[in-house]
């Protein structure tokens, strides 16, 4: 490629990445702040967004404890989604938080391409125009299509990866090691408060790594030099493990006990049992990651676990690594890696665990977990993904920069268009996303307008993901702390419980005005409900004879706490 394009080529890079996703996301684009897309964690993730707002505007304190979510108990907030929510700070004053997320959603595969691209220049040697066009099929990897239809924003600040593997390159080759140490520890931090259900799997990658890097300064010392870079390798590892383990420490919270301290917990590790049935699935399995397409019929609320590489492309790799290339081992052992952690503790094949002499196959995972290592409070192996997404496309650039050929550039950009479109293809059924007006805006605003204080009551209170999503968006609008919290139920929660025994007794009081008065004593002012047409049918009567007729807009029903109304007898 010219040198005139010496940065155009990375903006180009990023750039188009935009553009895909957008694309992909063109229904929202004429509606980027005041419309919302339909997946797990979309409204969750925004209502994040405006909290961080808050807090650094001083409206709300610098605490991870907050009461906005999760009334009547103070919820401990997860340390997650720090570095997209810091990236939405700067719009939110003119976008608020439902345009700035959105933003922030299309912005981020662009912030991984260029993150892979400048890795493969600087990292792994390669030339720009190659090392632009292999990081296309990165920036929007299968992972990460799933990542932004489900609303895991967090997920997609898949940046933080071939930042950290370069990070890890400048401390084994610098000459000063401090520079990328502090690199380094700057990076992880920020992943341990950004997505620590990904970062949980990089001290893999990151002995990957340095392993083959200390091995090939080795190999390239003189022999009377091996001995000074036996111990120069070694002092850099072993400053590397100390930095990279007190800049992980902060990920431990994300892992602590649902049910510890003094309240609830929102937005903690969905602990799954592993069951080969379960659909989506916590593990990849060969056929995920080799051709199989997510399924046409999905519910688009529920989120979408991609796991797909791509058996064509892994052919082609394999082909083009006969030639020997710098870095072919090293990123040849980062796709292995990835695969292992991803397939989980057991292999699983279709709906079934796979068999050898009558027992399951055990992989490295699980005997890892049985010395303590915590993916299983996880529960979401195939997140390990991302490093054979990174080092396939590391893999196939560097053998086409090997080749020597002056156009290699325009090969390695059709390659990683080819990859980008196999990808789209495989989640085809994932697009376009559907999105829709925040519902009932004007009657959430009047609730912020009503003089006298109290929270929200959400009903029905138990809900899954997205209904607690959408109960915490509403949050946004009507400025009232509110019992919505992702993912609720009596098992799950022991706060729900509470609430419905609050709730049945309200249901079953005789007299209105008594009902009221529990509601108000227990710091309510509003009742929310969110019917689907089999409630609406059976429970509306029950709750006009208790609260009286609802006010109804866009679907929602809203009743007004005001025991003085009825005449309580309280």
């Amino acid at each position: 490629m010219p040198s005139s394009s010496k940065y155009l080529c990375f903006i180009v890079s990023s750039g188009l990445t935009v553009m895909v996703a957008a694309a992909l996301l063109h229904p929202l684009l004429p509606h980027l702040t005041t419309w919302h897309l339909l997946g797990a964690f979309h409204d969750s993730h925004t209502w994040v967004f405006r909290h961080l707002y808050d807090i650094l505007s001083g409206s709300q304190p610098l605490s991870l404890a907050t009461d906005g979510i999760g009334f009547p108990d103070r919820v401990e907030l997860r340390a997650m989604g720090l570095f997209p929510a810091l990236l939405a700070l700067p719009f939110q004053p003119w976008m608020g938080a439902l345009g700035s997320y959105n933003l922030v959603l299309l912005l981020s595969p662009g912030l991984a391409a260029l993150a892979a691209a400048l890795f493969f220049t600087r990292g792994l040697g390669m030339s720009r125009g190659v090392a632009t066009g292999a990081a296309l099929a990165y920036g929007l990897c299968p992972f990460a299509l799933g990542a932004m239809a489900s609303g895991q924003v967090a997920k997609l600040q898949h940046w933080l990866l071939p930042a950290f593997l370069w990070a890890i390159s400048a401390s084994m080759r610098s000459r000063r090691a401090w520079g990328g140490l502090a690199a380094l520890a700057l990076l992880l931090l920020m992943a341990s408060f950004t997505a620590p259900s990904v970062v949980v799997f990089f001290p893999f990658a990151g002995l990957v790594w340095v392993t083959a890097l200390l091995a090939a300064s080795l190999l390239r010392a003189p022999a009377p030099g091996q001995k000074k870079a036996w111990r120069s390798g070694l002092l850099r590892i072993l400053g590397i493990l100390s930095v990279g383990g007190l800049a992980l420490l902060p990920a431990r919270q994300f892992y602590g006990d649902l049910r510890s301290g003094n309240g609830p917990q929102a937005f903690e590790p969905h602990v799954v049992q592993l069951d080969p049935s379960a659909n989506p699935s916590p593990v990849a399995r060969p056929e995920t990651m080799l051709w199989q397409e997510v399924p046409a019929e999905h519910d688009p609320r529920q989120a979408i676990h991609v796991s797909y590489v791509g058996l064509p492309f892994i052919l082609l790799a394999l082909l083009l690594s006969i030639k020997p290339f710098p870095g072919r081992w090293r990123l040849w052992s980062l796709v292995v890696v990835g695969a292992l952690l991803a397939l989980g503790p057991r292999l699983v094949v279709g709906d079934s665990f796979f068999l050898v002499g009558g027992r399951t196959l055990a992989l490295p995972l699980r005997y890892l977990e049985q010395l303590g290592f915590p993916t299983a409070r996880t529960g979401m192996y195939y997140r390990a993904i991302i490093f054979c997404s990174l080092g396939l496309s590391g893999i196939l650039g560097s053998a086409l920069d090997a080749l020597g050929w002056r156009r290699a550039w325009i090969l390695a950009w059709l390659l990683g268009a080819a990859q980008l479109a196999d990808g789209i293809r495989i989640t085809r059924s994932l697009w376009p996303r559907p999105v829709e007006p925040v519902p009932a805006v004007d009657l959430l605003r009047d609730m912020a307008r009503d003089p006298r204080q109290g929270a929200v009551l959400e009903l029905p209170l138990e809900s899954g993901t997205w209904e607690g999503g959408l109960g915490m968006l509403s949050a946004i609008y009507h400025q009232r702390a509110t019992t919505s919290l992702p993912r609720q139920s009596r098992r799950y929660l022991p706060r729900v419980a509470r609430l419905m025994a609050l709730w049945e007794r309200v249901g079953s009081s005789d007299d209105r005005g008594r009902a009221q008065q529990m509601l108000q004593d227990a710091g309510f002012r509003f009742v929310l409900w969110r019917p689907n047409d089999h409630d609406r049918r059976e429970k509306l009567e029950l709750y006009r004879s208790v609260l009286g007729v609802p006010v109804e807009s866009d679907g929602l029903l809203l009743w007004t706490v005001d025991a003085a109304r009825w005449g309580s007898s309280h």
